[in-house]
C-alpha cells in the first residue's frame, strides 16, 4: 500500500529527455516532482519568432495545468481539500495486517469512507456525490459492527446494484472518533480513500449537541444524565466542562498513556467530583439497534467535546492510513462550494468515474441545492461558554496545524481563529 495519488498514472513507456542537465520525460504531464515537470515542460521550446509564440502558449498551457494539479494534489491548501504535508504526519503511518477471513476479499468494499465527525455537512456531501454516480451501502455503520465479517457479507446485496464505474461511497461521521474502525477499515479495505471535514470545533460541538436531541429516547437519555431539561444554556455548559475535565485529567484516547480500565476509573472520579455518580461518558451499554453510539471510552452522546479534539482522531488514522489516502475538507469550502468539493473527491478517488460522468446523473436535482447540516432550531451558545471551548481546544488546534503544515495550517487557523 503507498500513499501516491493515481489520478495521474505514469506512462507505460517514459522516454527521458535532457534538458539543461535535467532529466525530464517526454510525457511530462505525469512526472511525479510537479515543479521539474512543469520546468521541463517550459524549456522544451525555443524562444524566438513563430517557436516563441508556441512557447508562449505552451507555457499558459502549463500554468493551467499546474491549477489543475495543486488542485487535485492538494499543493495548495486555498482548495478544495488537502493532506497533511509533514514528517509528523507521514511517520504515523504503520498499516495492518491482513485480514484474517479470506472470503471477505472477494466482498466488494467501499472507496471512499466519509467519516466525518458529526455535524460538518457529511450528509449532504453524500447526496451530492450520489448526483455524480456514486453508489452508498445502506445498512448502518458496518465497520462499528461487533461481527463485521458477516456485516460485510451480507452488504454484498448493497453493492451489487452498484454499475461498474460507480464510486462505492459509504458515509457515517460517526467512524471518526471511533478508536476501533481505521484499524477494521485498514484490514478490510486498505485502498479506501478516507474523507474529513474539519469544523470549527466549537461551533461542531454545540450543533451536535443539539442534534443529538432530536430523537425522543436521545431527549429522555441526557434529561436522565444532566439532571435537567437539555434544551437550555445551563445543560450544555454542565456537559461541557465534565468532557473538558475527563480529557484534562484522563487522556486515554488513542494515542495516550491509560489502558481503557484506567480511563474508566480515572473518568469516574472525575464524574463524581463533578456531582455526577454515573457519567455515561465514561463507560456505556451497547444497544441493540444504534450500537455505535456506545465505544470503549464511553458513550458518544456525551462526548461531544473530545470529538473536536482533531489532531487527536487523526493521528490515530494516519497510523493505519498514510495522509494521501485520507483528504481533509475545510467547513467552510464545504459549504461555500459543494460541487467542487464532490468534483475533487471523485477526481482523487476514480478518475475513470469523472472520465466516464463528466456531469452529474441528474442535473435538474443540483438546481437550488444548499449545503444541510441538519440544523435544528436553537438559541446562540452562551458568550462565557463560547469563551471557554475556545480557550480550551486553542492547545488542540496547535497541535492539528502541527500536523497538517504549515500552508494548510494556515487556512485552517484562519477559520478556527475567529470567535464570533
Amino acid at each position: 500500500m503507498t500513499g501516491s495519488l493515481r489520478a495521474f498514472p505514469l506512462p507505460a513507456t517514459p522516454q527521458p529527455a535532457r534538458v539543461d542537465g535535467r532529466h525530464c520525460r517526454r510525457g511530462w504531464r505525469w512526472h511525479p516532482t510537479l515543479a521539474l515537470a512543469l520546468a521541463c515542460a517550459a524549456d522544451a521550446l525555443p524562444a524566438g519568432g513563430a517557436q516563441g509564440t508556441a512557447k508562449q502558449t505552451h507555457v499558459a498551457r502549463v500554468d493551467n495545468l499546474e491549477r489543475a494539479l495543486q488542485e487535485v494534489l492538494s499543493l495548495t491548501p486555498t482548495m478544495n481539500g488537502f493532506f497533511a504535508d509533514t514528517d509528523a504526519a507521514r511517520t504515523l503511518w504503520r498499516g495492518c495486517a491482513s485480514t484474517q477471513h479470506p472470503e471477505v476479499f472477494g466482498v466488494p468494499k467501499p472507496q471512499v469512507l466519509i467519516v466525518g465527525p458529526s455535524k460538518t455537512g457529511t450528509t449532504s456531501l453524500k447526496d451530492t456525490l450520489l448526483l455524480w454516480g456514486s453508489c452508498r451501502h445502506v445498512g448502518s455503520n458496518v465497520f462499528q459492527a461487533s461481527h463485521l465479517w458477516k456485516h460485510l457479507m451480507a452488504s454484498r446485496a448493497y453493492w451489487s446494484e452498484c454499475g461498474p464505474l460507480d464510486l462505492k461511497v459509504d458515509k457515517s461521521p460517526s467512524y471518526f472518533a471511533d478508536t476501533t474502525v481505521p484499524k477494521k477499515v485498514c484490514e478490510t479495505a486498505p485502498d479506501a480513500r478516507v474523507v474529513v471535514v474539519l469544523r470549527h470545533p466549537v461551533d461542531r460541538a454545540y450543533s451536535s449537541y443539539f442534534q443529538t436531541q432530536r430523537r425522543a429516547e436521545d431527549f429522555q437519555f441526557l434529561t436522565a444524565t444532566l439532571g435537567m431539561r437539555p434544551n437550555s444554556s445551563l445543560a450544555f455548559r454542565n456537559l461541557v466542562e465534565v468532557d473538558m475535565d475527563i480529557v484534562q485529567s484522563c487522556y486515554g484516547m488513542p494515542g495516550g498513556n491509560m489502558t481503557t480500565a484506567e480511563f474508566r476509573t480515572c473518568c469516574g472520579a472525575v464524574a463524581r467530583r463533578r456531582g455526577y455518580d454515573r457519567w455515561p461518558g465514561c463507560t456505556c451499554h451497547k444497544l441493540k439497534d444504534r450500537h455505535y453510539l456506545c465505544t470503549k471510552y464511553g458513550d458518544t452522546r456525551v462526548m461531544q467535546v473530545r470529538k473536536g479534539l482533531y489532531a487527536h482522531h487523526l493521528t490515530n488514522w494516519y497510523s493505519f492510513f498514510p495522509p494521501r489516502s485520507v483528504l481533509l475538507v475545510p467547513f467552510e469550502n464545504l459549504r461555500r462550494d459543494e460541487d467542487a468539493v464532490a468534483r475533487t473527491i471523485v477526481r482523487w478517488a476514480s478518475p475513470a468515474t469523472l472520465r466516464a460522468r463528466g456531469q452529474y446523473r441528474d442535473v435538474d436535482m443540483l438546481k437550488g441545492k444548499e449545503v444541510s447540516i441538519n440544523s435544528r432550531t436553537r438559541g446562540s451558545m452562551d458568550s462565557d461558554t463560547r469563551e471557554l471551548l475556545f480557550n480550551f481546544y486553542r492547545p488542540y488546534n496547535d497541535k492539528l496545524y502541527e500536523l497538517l503544515g504549515p500552508g494548510p495550517a494556515g487556512f485552517i487557523r484562519e477559520q478556527f481563529e475567529r470567535n464570533p
